[in-house]
């Protein structure tokens, strides 16, 4: 098949860490976003007038995520474990091959993120009543990987 082609439906994407070699998709992620920022440094001087001069610095990427806290699937209680231990883990942000999925399957031609990062921050959220959730972030410890998928 083709690579999909359109605009992206953000229901279509899931986060996985790598768990024993294998991709596991983290459970009932409601949303997650991919940031990326750079630094710059300030390199204006007498010679270079009233506008600010500025170069390329360090860049910083993480992945942000919340879901639905669950009892049977990859979820708090596994990040946590990875949290605490300060585990460098392996991450994909992209789409899913599940045909018993709803929604378009991840094509030969798509591209998806993969990186190393360790989890710096994680919360669940228990109120009265109301389903538990997760967050948390995945700050990169390594440049992201920008793959296509292949046949």
């Amino acid at each position: 098949m083709a690579a999909n082609t359109g605009v992206v439906n953000g229901s279509d994407m899931l986060l996985y860490v790598t768990v024993a070699t294998v991709l596991t998709p983290i459970a009932h992620i409601t949303n997650q976003s991919f940031d990326s920022s750079m630094a710059t440094k300030d390199r204006s001087s007498k010679d270079t007038g009233s506008f600010v001069v500025k170069r390329k610095g360090k860049i910083t990427s993480s992945i942000s995520f919340e879901g639905l806290c669950c009892y049977n699937s990859y979820s708090y209680n596994e990040l946590y474990a990875l949290h605490i231990a300060g585990t460098e883990i392996t991450v994909k942000y992209g789409g899913h091959k599940d045909s018993t999925r709803d929604g378009v399957q991840e094509q030969v031609g798509d591209k998806y993120f993969t990186c190393t990062g360790i989890i710096s921050a994680l919360k669940r959220q228990d109120n009265n009543d109301e389903d538990s959730t997760i967050s948390g972030t995945i700050e990169f410890t390594a440049q992201p990987v920008v793959t296509t998928v292949a046949a």
